[in-house]
């Protein structure tokens, strides 16, 4: 929480924040949905919890010129990422100008316990230094740089069993002591530093297992040490829930590895080993040689002339460490001596079991060693990484790096050299008018490295109301349909426009694609009334033909009367001839007859007539609801 728990400074308190916090740190979630419900929760927190709102735009530019290659884009970091300087050169040329804003601040300091809180410090110590593990420039996911590792979990539910010989700091009494039997963890890491202890520090020094125990410990004592924690409470409150909650013990193995035991579990078992990572637990990869360590623990704790954190300076009116100022180096190489001549050797940090990792005779090297570099260049920044900081001026707002050539170390140009980031592109959408009630579909097309993934929100753009958030169904690796059931369709206004904003991303690359696109709701109510005006007037057409029919059928009748009368007077005049009566008699009945059937095929011909009008009408209205639900194409 605001205020590390610092006397003198204002301290904000949420018990809801922060149990959601430390149960994200701690891991304490059981899949990567659960994990991210946490994460939206707290930062719904911290809005409305807010007495303040800052609204940011970030517009990032980092300028070199076209001479300069080897220069990896970081996709979070961009050309201030800790790679990017060991790669960049210009052809032809030894020395390459890098331009910053500042050099120094009263809020720039050089010290890993406490500092590195700006980017003066950060972006050029980075090139001093190189990290056991550290994310991916293009997606974030942690990798190994100078340490390997292997995972083994039993977690989220399970635990292992933490070896009784594995060691815990005791510091009480300044030593390493086992665990005993009992002890359970959610995870174990088996971490490879041999690419930091085959090489040697920057003063010629060669890294060793004592550096990695005496800085853990050393740290671990601000926490643990009440007298220690009371001066730097900042320090220790941030590295309290590593150390009390989260390691539970260590142990030393052959050939430069150590198995690290730690209660926390993550989908991913990479973010396991950047967890259980011991090498420089308090800043991503800015360490000291042990003995500069121990100068400086000499400083803050005991003489208590300076201090590790700006909370504490401030609380207790001392200066803020910083390894690059000319007088705090001095007072660090005086507290070296100090430490020289007294035979500081702390036997306890480097024993573990019964192997000790430093003799009295190489701890008196390490001493002549930093001492020997302050008298070269008047600081005592002292690494590891491509680049040594031979110069810095805080006047003069400048500082040099120099190559570090020597043959130990692991890493030639080239090597962690990733170049540009792969793109994540939306190719196409395909896009189909909403009909009310029915299935609507919108198709998408992805470019970039798999697995991609797409995403949509549906919003009305008249009301500014989110309808609907999704994921869409992938058919093919870079082929996704978003599909509208009819439930929700059919809550959309009728002759509507909707706003789809449609975003693709990938694993690979921390990059998301995003367009908007409008679509229509189609408004069947128009082309109903029209359907029902042309169907009265095909109804009405229908009864004045049938009419007609009617009219004509009663002319026919009348018709076939008159014949009917004139035979009738026919028979009358020819009675007295019986051959001629017989013979109109059977044609009066033939033409009778005649008569009938053109009776019937008149009614016939008016029922057809019928008949093909309203399946006429039925057909008409199926083709053009046909239409309405027909998909429109992309």
């Amino acid at each position: 929480m605001p205020g590390w728990a610092e006397s003198g400074f204002w301290q904000y308190e949420n018990k809801l924040a922060d149990e959601l916090g430390q149960k994200i740190y701690r891991g304490e979630f059981k899949s990567k949905e659960e994990r991210d419900r946490l994460y939206r929760q707290l930062s719904e927190l911290g809005i409305t919890e807010s007495i303040r709102i800052w609204g940011v735009t970030r517009l990032d530019s980092y300028i070199t010129t076209d001479k300069v290659v080897g220069i990896t884009n970081d996709v979070g970091a961009g050309l201030r990422a800790w790679h990017v300087m060991r790669n960049a050169y210009v052809p032809g040329k030894a020395t390459m100008k890098v331009g910053h804003l500042w050099v120094w601040t009263e809020r720039t300091t050089w010290n890993p316990v406490g500092g590195f809180r700006d980017v003066y410090s950060v972006d050029p110590a980075a090139c001093t230094c190189d990290p056991a593990i550290y994310p991916h420039p293009f997606n974030g996911l942690p990798i190994p740089i100078r340490a390997s590792f292997d995972v083994v979990t039993a977690g989220p539910d399970g635990t292992l069993d933490v070896p009784a010989d594995a060691v815990v700091w005791d510091a009480a009494n300044d030593r390493w002591v086992p665990v005993g039997a009992g002890v359970k963890a959610k995870s174990k890491v088996t971490l490879d530093y041999s690419k930091y202890f085959v090489s040697k520090w920057h003063h010629g020094i060669q890294i060793s297992m004592a550096d990695l125990l005496f800085n853990l410990a050393s740290l671990w004592d601000v926490v643990a040490d009440p007298a220690k924690s009371a001066l730097e409470s900042a320090v220790a409150t941030t590295n309290r829930p590593f150390f009390t909650q989260v390691l539970k013990g260590l142990r030393i193995l052959p050939d430069n590895r150590v198995e690290s035991y730690i209660d926390y579990w993550h989908f991913n078992p990479n973010y396991i080993a950047s967890q259980a990572n011991l090498w420089v637990v308090s800043a991503p990869c800015m360490t000291v040689p042990w003995e500069i360590r121990a100068a400086m623990d000499k400083l803050v704790f005991e003489d208590r002339r300076f201090a590790y954190s700006d909370s504490a300076a401030t609380a207790r009116g001392v200066p803020w460490l910083s390894l690059v100022l000319r007088d705090h180096a001095s007072a660090v190489a005086s507290a070296i001596s100090a430490l020289k001549t007294a035979g500081y050797y702390p036997e306890g940090y480097f024993r573990v079991g019964d192997r000790v990792f430093e003799t009295r005779e190489n701890t008196v090297a390490r001493y002549d060693a930093s001492l020997g570099w302050h008298s070269r260049y008047s600081i005592l920044w002292i690494s590891n990484g491509p680049f040594m900081l031979t110069a810095f001026d805080s006047t003069a707002q400048y500082l040099k790096l120099e190559a570090f050539r020597d043959p130990t170390y692991p890493y030639r140009p080239g090597d962690n050299f990733w170049g540009l980031p792969p793109s994540v592109e939306i190719a196409n959408v395909g896009k189909s008018t909403i009909t009310p009630g029915g299935e609507s579909l919108l198709l998408v097309d992805v470019r970039g490295p798999a697995p991609l993934y797409a995403i949509y929100l549906v919003k009305d753009p008249v009301t500014g109301e989110i309808l609907q958030v999704g994921s869409a169904d992938k058919v093919t690796p870079t082929r996704f349909i978003i599909r509208l059931a009819p439930d929700f369709t059919k809550t959309l206004r009728p002759g509507g426009l909707y706003e789809f904003t449609i975003a693709a991303y990938s694993d690979e690359v921390a990059s998301v694609a995003a367009v908007k696109e409008f679509v229509d709701v189609l408004n069947i109510e128009p082309l109903v009334e029209s359907i029902e005006v042309v169907s009265k007037e095909l109804l009405d057409r229908l009864g004045t033909i049938s009419r007609d029919l009617a009219a004509a059928l009663s002319g026919v009748q009348g018709a076939i009367n008159s014949v009917s009368d004139r035979v009738g007077t026919v028979n009358d005049r020819v009675g007295r001839v019986e051959s001629t009566v017989n013979t109109l008699t059977a044609s009066a009945t033939t033409i009778n007859e005649s008569v009938a059937r053109l009776t019937r095929t008149a009614e016939t011909i008016l029922l057809t007539a019928q008949l093909v009008l309203v399946v006429s009408v039925i057909a008409l209205v199926m083709s053009v609801l046909s239409i309405m639900r027909r998909p429109r194409p992309s």
